[in-house]
């Protein structure tokens, strides 16, 4: 869909593409805003537009990194064995916490719902963070457990799955 609007007094030119794919909707926007928006989108705009959309790629699901199921059942679900996110200073080990609740999901790829608890300490003498967790269709909230000053390769608890492979690097 070709757009014309006015932004910041001057007349800007571009497009809108929205494109459907397994029930998810993508949109590639391109506009120019110059003095002559009309020749710049013809020039420069128009072209790089178009080799954006034909370098969109949408991978088949079986090619997209997913997260793994802890075999262990007591992942996450318990204080002393808590889901180990580390941290790289001191002020980022609530953000890795919260970057693993937000990819994590439910059984059936709902989104969780997450309010973070009190910390407290484990048998081990660790401070951990417990998150009350819901989603659609959770019959009772669940609570999981959190250790942002170590690290190991993480994991979905069971019963769990994710939208993609957890954001989180070892420090």
């Amino acid at each position: 869909m070709r757009l014309e609007a006015k932004v910041f007094r001057q007349t800007s030119i571009g497009a809108l593409q929205v494109i459907l794919v397994s029930q998810r909707c993508f949109s590639l926007f391109g506009l120019a805003t110059a003095e002559d928006s009309a020749s710049l989108w013809e020039l420069s705009g128009v072209s790089i537009l178009t080799r954006l959309q034909q370098s969109v790629r949408f991978l088949d699901p079986s090619q997209l990194m997913y997260c793994d199921i802890s075999q262990d059942a007591s992942y996450g679900f318990t204080p002393g064995n808590p889901i180990r996110t580390g941290n790289t200073n001191l002020y980022d080990g609530r953000t890795r916490q919260e970057a693993y609740l937000l990819t994590l999901r439910g059984p059936n790829n709902e989104e969780i719902f997450f309010t973070r608890l009190a910390p407290e300490f484990n048998e081990q003498g660790v401070i951990v963070d417990p998150y009350r967790i819901e989603y659609a269709q959770i019959p009772e909230a669940l609570t999981l457990y959190f250790d942002m000053n170590n690290y190991e390769p993480l994991f979905a608890p069971q019963g769990f799955t994710c939208e993609a492979a957890f954001p989180i690097a070892a420090p």
